[in-house]
């Protein structure tokens, strides 16, 4: 069984193998800034779950498990806008979005689609059915003030007498 050093090491050791297996998106970053902050989130945010892992592990299954670590790393530190400072580019070059994607896909990543708010629906109640609802609603001086002193509403008020429904 390995100590907390052993497996600490391993994982240093694969950190040149990570770099060198995803050159293109890391060459588009400050790399020791980068390498710093991915420590951080890994302590902060993994930490002991990862070395509950690692120790349960394989010992071939332990150098998959770190390469997830860092890119797991990778990929929420850039969704998170962590990672946008550190940028040496403007935009991304194809092969670098390529190895970005193969990050995600290896810790089954997926962001969220934003949700979309969907637009109030806008309900039109027919005037006269509303001038009817307002009848049984309203006080009658309200009504009264509403549909038969108000020359704009008035129509409505007559064609709800000639349906039949006042």
């Amino acid at each position: 069984m390995w100590s907390n050093r052993e497996i600490i090491d391993y994982g240093r050791s694969l950190l040149a193998s990570w770099k060198k297996k995803n050159a293109e998106i890391l060459s588009c970053f400050e790399l020791d800034k980068l390498q710093e902050r991915m420590q951080a989130y890994a302590d902060l945010e993994m930490g002991k779950a990862v070395l509950q892992e690692l120790y349960a592990a394989s010992e071939e299954d332990r150098s998959a498990i770190w390469f997830k670590v860092y890119n797991e790393s990778f990929i929420m530190l850039y969704e998170r806008g962590v990672l946008a400072h550190l940028k040496v580019v403007d935009e991304l070059p194809e092969a670098a979005k390529a190895q970005l994607g193969a990050m995600a896909d290896d810790v089954d990543y997926y962001p969220e689609p934003e949700a979309k708010v969907a637009a109030p629906v806008v309900v039109q109640i027919d005037p006269v059915t509303q001038c009817v609802t307002d009848f049984h609603e309203m006080g009658s001086s309200a009504f009264k003030k509403k549909y038969i002193d108000d020359t704009r509403n008035r129509p409505i008020y007559e064609a709800a007498i000639a349906r039949g429904a006042l």
